[in-house]
């Protein structure tokens, strides 16, 4: 999970490419919670898209897979797990 953008002014490419920042564990905890509330989040996003004729079937499919093999864990999904 990260930010990209295409706001840059470095050399070849860059201009276009722009830059890209991972998020952190803490900025996923803060804006989702937990890794249940992120998959789910993603999973409404990747069926509205697909909906709307933004992605096939398969590729939203993908996204939300890809999101369930993204692990992190935030303190109250570890206070449920018994502090795992």
């Amino acid at each position: 999970m990260a930010e990209n953008s295409g706001l840059n002014s470095g050399p070849g490419f860059c201009i276009l490419a722009g830059h890209h920042f991972d998020f952190s564990k803490q900025k996923l905890c803060d804006d989702y919670g937990s890794h249940g509330g992120y998959v789910s989040a993603v999973a409404f996003a990747a069926f509205q898209a697909h909906r709307a004729g933004f992605l096939l079937r398969d590729d939203a499919v993908g996204d939300i897979q890809d999101a369930a093999k993204l692990r992190f864990s935030c303190k109250d999904d570890e206070a449920k797990e018994g502090g795992e």
